[in-house]
């Protein structure tokens, strides 16, 4: 099984982001308690006014893309080179065979980019949002097979030449290690048959190994 975590967390967060428009407002209020009630009310306002904020793979193309999440691999490096192999037995259309397997432990860095245009505001807006969706589902993301949970955020980064106008960003980054492995099917073999030339002139016997 090859874990895909770039997916995994753009699920998390498109589902929060939908969330925090109705069902979830109470989670916005709490990520910002500490923030003035009049700001608060009015992030809510906004966000219950518009379609759900985009968690997409990629970049954006234009600023009519914006505001925004995109999801970024920034890296997936090999921590051991071997986790070993199992084996055991699998039934498949009446045919008993061994299964192995046989993997590698990753260390996976996911960055979401927070992007909106024109306002610094509500880039830390939204890279709050996530930190919160990311820590509310951290036993969620455990129990999915990402482990070793690391959180960054950093602060505006230079906009990319390609990118035609001004937009803020900000990077919220998830480090998980998690396992990457492959089954390879072996057909069982039920019966050894030997045979045995014994005696002079010899007799051949036949012995059968279950």
């Amino acid at each position: 099984m090859i874990l895909q975590p770039d997916l995994f967390v753009r699920d998390i967060l498109r589902d929060a982001f939908v969330a925090y428009r109705g069902e979830r407002v109470d989670a916005v209020r709490e990520a910002f308690a500490g923030r003035p009630e009049v700001e608060v009310n009015d992030l809510i306002k906004y966000l219950s006014a518009r379609p759900p904020i985009p968690v997409k793979l990629g970049y954006p193309r234009a600023a009519a893309e914006l505001p925004g999440i995109y999801i970024l691999l920034g890296a997936a490096r090999e921590q051991y080179q071997t986790i070993g192999s199992g084996l055991h037995e699998d039934e498949m259309q009446g045919t008993l065979r061994a299964i192995e397997t046989r993997g590698v432990l990753l260390g996976s860095t996911i960055h979401a980019m927070c992007w909106a245009a024109d306002n610094a505001d509500l880039t830390v807006s939204l890279q709050a949002l996530g930190l919160h969706a990311l820590l509310a589902a951290r036993e969620f993301i455990s129990s999915e097979g990402y482990d070793e949970q690391s959180i960054s955020i950093s602060d505006f980064e230079p906009l990319p030449q390609w990118f035609p106008d001004f937009a803020f960003r900000r990077d919220l980054a998830l480090t998980v290690v998690h396992e990457a492995s492959v089954a390879t099917p072996w057909p069982l073999v039920h019966h050894v048959v030997a045979r045995a030339h014994v005696g002079n002139p010899p007799d051949t016997t036949t012995v059968t190994i279950p």
